[in-house]
Order: structure tokens, then sequence, then C-alpha cells
């Protein structure tokens, strides 16, 4: 049963694959998810690194229950940070892991591109797919500008302005 936008009450519809599920409102099905798991707990590692004193390191283990994440996911994800550059690790039992760059210069963009890839908003607006509708679809430039402006903004956005956040002005 599709959604119809002008029918009175809650815009609501069954799981048409598994009707004994929860039905879910037009909300659910509009939204979209920008960052994933693995990309949110980079970007919160990184910050709890960034707050650390210079040199200092942090275990993985002890960075997974400052953080309440998952001990070997995290690994994972900080293995992928160092394959990057972007943290460095020291073995032994003083080692751990800390940053390899200063934190500002690593931008959210960047800690995003090494997990995810290339913001995209479809698979018409990469460079190297072919798009048959191009001629007919009015979204591939809308698309296109919606992407450079995201981009544009996580890559402004550093992990030391995430680690040491300022009070926003009040504008008069």
């Amino acid at each position: 049963m599709p959604i119809r936008l002008d029918a009175p009450g809650p815009l609501t519809r069954k799981n048409e694959a598994f009707p004994c599920l929860i039905e879910a409102d037009l909300v659910t099905f509009a939204a979209v998810k920008l960052i994933r798991k693995d990309t949110d707990y980079a970007l919160v590692a990184l910050v709890r690194l960034a707050r650390l004193a210079d040199n200092s390191s942090l275990s993985a283990a002890q960075l997974a229950t400052d953080l309440v994440v998952p001990h070997g996911f995290l690994r994972k994800i900080l293995k992928t940070l160092s394959n990057h550059g972007i943290v460095k690790s020291t073995r032994g039992k003083m080692g751990g892991f800390r940053l390899a760059r200063t934190p500002a210069s690593i931008t959210v963009l960047h800690v995003l591109e090494i997990f995810q890839g290339k913001i995209r908003a479809t698979d018409c607006v990469v460079a190297d797919i072919v798009c048959t509708r191009k001629d007919i679809c009015q979204l591939h430039g809308s698309l296109r500008g919606v992407e450079q402006k995201l981009s544009k903004e996580l890559k402004r956005i550093t992990i030391a302005m995430l680690a040491n956040p300022q009070p926003k002005r009040r504008h008069e």
C-alpha cells in the first residue's frame, strides 16, 4: 500500500515484507543516514585523542571503555585510521594510539571519506556512471549542488573544532 500524502491522519504504511513489524511513518521512509556507525566511532575516538596532553596515548581498550563502544570494532577502526596516517600506534606496556596529525588538519569530510567513500546523493551524479535519463531528469544538477555544499561544510569542520567547541554568539 503506497503512502498517500493527501490521506487524513498519520502517514503510515505496514511493512509489506514483515507485516508483524512496526508501522513506520513518513519521516522514517524519508530519513537518510549520512554518517555510519564506524565513521561516528572514528570521529568520537579522534576527538578523545585530540583532548589528550601532547604525546600522550590511549590503548584501544581504554578508548573503548571511555567511549562505551565495542572494543573489537574500535580496534578495526583505529587500524584503518592508522593505515591512512590519521593516528599512530605504539606497542608495549605504555603504548596506545595518538593523533599522527594536528587536530586542525583532520576534517570530518576526510574521516567520512575514509570509511564511506565520496558523498553521493545518487549514483547518477558519479562522473564515471552514465545516466540514461540525464536528458529528462531534473535532479542531477540539484543533487550535485547539494553534494558539493555538504562536502564543503564537512571539510570546514575539523577535529580541533569538535574537541574544543566555541560557544555560539548570539546575533544582535
